[in-house]
């Protein structure tokens, strides 16, 4: 593959010319014509093999500085000729190279220095470190991978860090003294995700502040208590560098002799107050295990200023969530409670509004409401308008009383998603915003729900939030079986790729191995 970029500089014109060989081969050549002035067609030609040849030749009319150079010199010359241009004019012919294929010229970072601090930043601004089996047995990961990667300047560039885990230990099952492997095998696994957040516990906020993104095939959150992490037992100091935490954990399960704690409750539970955003999706493999629901959320870290929670299937394609139809307060709801003084922005897919409303089914409990001071973006999904038995007013009216505490909020939407045999009969879509123009609410519905219904309590807390005003429509919620509403695709992008085995993958090939 060859490509051409032309770069200007003042009076000096430069074409860099990339020609990248197949991978695997050592024929990576970048070849640079300098026209150091174009008006008396002085024109040198540098050609420099990266793998480790070099050949020069010249144009018949050189600048007085380049007339030493002769074709049979060296590499040393060639990097003599390249400190000889304008350090401007070298980082741009850097920004073209890096621009094309930045981890093909990996190899080569030791050419000189101003290319290897340039590449370097890019290749490790974005890590992936793969916890599996495979690489915990062969040693290809183990607790000082992470360290040994990244160090030095290195620590500056990084600004997401991957973290994929793909740990089971019944695979040795089938081998001579599986127990005695199983029980190493877990020790390794323990240490080496001790050694990985160890790690980041020596990198400073001032050093390195960035993303991370887990990946857990399975969960494991139980294997790390039961092989005696420090981590899990929350030995250490609080780690100040993550500043977000991604998870998407696959084949959710929970263990009720480790309090149901998973992965995501482990590293949380050792952040620090710069931790400001979690993400959490989860699919369950065994549609009947609703252990995870047991978790709650008592780890999030008190500095937490956005949870998104993403249950694989929204609760309305979930018949088993119907499960959930007798609870007073849904197992998170205390935990999410515990950190609504700090939380500006709450986004979840399962039915939790009976939290919200004070745990109630028929009355609203106005004394039970709790505050939100800071609040600004809610989004809930729930089965149905269920919890007051299809009475929609009483639900509407209910939620107004939440949004009345709520004094900072500028957008609610809640989302009635319809069970399979229903479709959209049930279906319905809430949204209350506020912006320059005043306040507006939008209701979507499908036909059990209605139209007729008194807003006078949200014309109150519109006044409550500074608008005059409540501009009100009713519509018709437009679809065919809920697949192209919101929360649903927002769920399917959640999972639309994941990271497993060294690669990112479409979700529905990995699920055919």
């Amino acid at each position: 593959m060859r490509k051409n970029r032309l770069i200007a500089y003042g009076d000096t014109v430069l074409i860099v010319d990339l020609y990248l060989g197949a991978p695997g081969f050592s024929d990576t050549q970048v070849s640079i014509f300098v026209a150091l002035s174009v008006s008396d067609l002085a024109v040198s030609f540098l050609r420099t093999s990266l793998n480790g040849a070099a050949k020069m030749a010249f144009g018949d009319v050189l600048p007085p500085k380049y007339q030493a150079l002769s074709a049979s010199e060296p590499i040393t010359t060639t990097v003599k000729m390249w400190e000889l241009l304008p350090n401007e004019l070298r980082l741009q012919i850097l920004e073209c190279l890096l621009a094309l294929k930045p981890e093909r010229l990996a190899p080569y970072t030791t050419f000189c220095r101003p290319w290897q601090d340039r590449i370097e930043a890019i290749l490790f601004e974005e890590v992936t470190l793969y916890v599996t089996n495979a690489n915990i047995l062969s040693g290809k990961t183990t607790a000082s991978t992470l360290a040994d990667i990244i160090r030095g300047p290195r620590i500056q560039d990084i600004k997401k860090l991957n973290i994929v885990v793909d740990f089971d230990p019944t695979s040795v099952n089938l081998v001579t003294d599986a127990l005695q492997c199983r029980k190493e095998l877990g020790a390794a696994f323990a240490n080496v995700i001790d050694g990985t957040f160890e790690a980041m516990r020596g990198w400073k906020r001032e050093q390195a502040l960035f993303d991370l993104e887990i990946h857990e095939e399975r969960s494991c959150g139980h294997h790390l208590i039961h092989y005696g992490s420090k981590l899990a037992a929350r030995q250490e100091n609080n780690i100040d560098c993550v500043r977000s935490i991604r998870h998407k954990e696959y084949n959710a399960d929970r263990c009720h002799c480790c309090s149901y704690r998973g992965l995501l409750s482990i590293i949380c539970s050792t952040m620090s107050k710069e931790l400001r955003d979690i993400e959490f999706g989860f699919q369950r493999r065994d549609i009947k295990n609703l252990s995870i629901f047991e978790e709650g959320f008592e780890f999030v870290p008190a500095g937490v200023k956005s949870i998104t929670v993403r249950n694989t299937t929204p609760s309305g394609f979930d018949l088993y969530d119907w499960m959930y139809y007798d609870f007073k307060v849904y197992p998170c709801s205390p935990s999410i409670v515990k950190v609504s003084q700090n939380l500006e922005t709450l986004h979840i897919s399962d039915p939790i509004e009976n939290f919200l409303a004070g745990g109630s089914n028929s009355i609203i409990q106005t004394l039970d409401l709790r505050w939100w001071p800071n609040l600004k973006s809610l989004s809930v999904t729930s089965i149905q308008l269920r919890d007051f038995m299809f009475n929609t007013q009483l639900e509407l009216d209910c939620m107004a009383e939440v949004a009345r505490r709520m004094p900072q909020l500028r957008r609610l939407e809640f989302w009635c998603m319809a069970i399979r045999d229903e479709r959209l009969d049930y279906a319905g879509r809430f949204l209350y915003r506020v912006n320059q123009d005043g306040a507006h609410l939008s209701w979507e519905a499908g036909l059990n729900h209605g139209y007729r219904f008194d807003w006078n309590p949200w014309r109150k807390v519109a006044q409550l939030h500074g608008a005059k005003m409540l501009n009100i429509i009713d519509s018709h919620l437009e679809s065919t079986d809920g697949s192209d509403l919101d929360p649903y695709q927002k769920l399917l992008n959640f999972f639309e790729t994941r990271l497993h085995s060294g690669k990112e993958v479409q979700k529905s090939k990995c699920e055919r191995h």
